[in-house]
């Protein structure tokens, strides 16, 4: 295999040592990104972020709230905000036995570009039958 190309793909991953396949890697907003000439590890790391999330799970009626459904963040916010995995929040409403979601990780990079991090992940999706909404 040839040399990395100078320009990098946009791209993290996570590797504790910042390479790939034993080859340097740039750096790029606090995550290891592969070069673009890295073409195989740019799609073996495009297929596994397809499968991989982090799911905070709670249930019951204590996680609602007069605007709907949310979960504290506490000491979590650098982790679900800068994670190289995205992280959702679920709880199961045993009452109206339904399924509500959000994209933590989302709402904290978009908080904290405005510079005010939520201290809660408001959902506001949710799942019936299978099916997102």
């Amino acid at each position: 295999m040839g040399a990395p190309a100078s320009s990098s793909a946009n791209v993290p991953v996570s590797d504790p040592h910042g390479t790939v396949g034993g080859q340097p890697c740039e750096q790029g907003r606090g995550m290891t990104v592969i070069p673009s000439g890295r073409r195989m590890e740019q799609a073996a790391v495009n297929a596994l972020r397809t499968l991989l999330h982090k799911v905070q799970v709670k249930d019951g009626v204590s996680w609602r709230r007069s605007y709907g459904y949310a979960v504290p963040v506490r000491r979590h916010s650098e982790t679900w905000a800068n994670g190289n995995v995205p992280v959702f929040c679920v709880v199961f409403d045993p009452e109206t036995e339904r399924l509500y979601w959000a994209n933590a990780t989302k709402q904290l990079r978009v908080g904290g570009q405005k510079g005010r991090r939520p201290r809660t992940i408001r959902l506001s999706g949710t799942i019936e039958g299978g099916t997102l909404s």
